[in-house]
């Protein structure tokens, strides 16, 4: 009987070993990707650092947005096969509009798109019970940076209306804010898989404002949401 259950505990232990066994981080030997990812979320105004002239904010208002971009991340960039650090940097659009309320009581919605540049630095935790038979190989990406955003196409339209066409191409101010993701990647040797992940985006209250002004309005937004990565290069 002692025996048996000796027999047993080594045979277990080595089914627990054998599950736990982990594959090679393909991010050792990949030295850069790109990736083209598409991202869901919710916005909301910062009333707090928002500057916005001779309007007031409709405050206690969330609105969806969206956001796509063009990343480049540089893996490994200790050359530690144990802990892995990447720099990702990259080019992304996301919406932004709120709604204010001018001298007169009339209520009006200020939108703009966002051309956004960020850098961040991260880390990956892998994930336990990566097989040798695996095909993919699983781990969480941790990444936080700051960026800094071009504002552009803004227009300020009665609220009942459902869009109207832009007064010109640039903003009248250049912002900067702090960006976050967590990012459950699952990818093979060549990198390629799926990366899915939670984005968190804030403003800061500072802007660079340039001295054509348009119409005065510099709201600051804070974002979070999901994206998925559709192209991996």
């Amino acid at each position: 009987m002692k025996t048996k259950l000796i027999t047993m505990l080594v045979l277990g232990l080595s089914l627990l070993t054998y599950s736990q066994d982990t594959l090679q981080d393909p991010y050792v030997n990949i030295k850069s990707f790109t990736t083209l990812e598409y991202g869901l979320g919710i916005t909301y105004t910062d009333s707090r650092n928002a500057d916005l002239g001779n309007y007031k904010l409709v405050k206690g208002e969330y609105s969806p947005s969206f956001n796509m971009g063009l990343f480049y991340t540089k893996t490994n960039i200790l050359k530690d096969p144990t802990f892995i650090m990447n720099i990702k940097t990259g080019l992304f659009t996301n919406n932004n509009y709120t709604n204010v309320i001018d001298s007169l009581g009339k209520e009006l919605t200020f939108s703009e798109l966002n051309l956004t540049l960020p850098l961040m630095i991260g880390i990956r935790l892998p994930v336990n019970y990566n097989r040798p038979q695996d095909r993919f190989y699983k781990a969480v990406n941790l990444n936080i940076g700051g960026y800094v955003s071009l504002p552009i196409l803004p227009s300020l339209y009665n609220s009942d209306e459902k869009y109207s066409e832009s007064n010109g191409f640039l903003s009248d101010y250049i912002k900067f804010g702090f960006i976050a993701e967590f990012v459950f990647t699952a990818v093979n040797k060549e990198g390629k898989g799926h990366r899915i992940g939670i984005r968190t985006i804030a403003d800061l209250g500072s802007a660079v404002t340039f001295s054509n002004e348009k119409y005065g309005i510099q709201p600051t937004y804070g974002t979070i949401g999901l994206f998925y990565n559709f192209i991996t290069l």
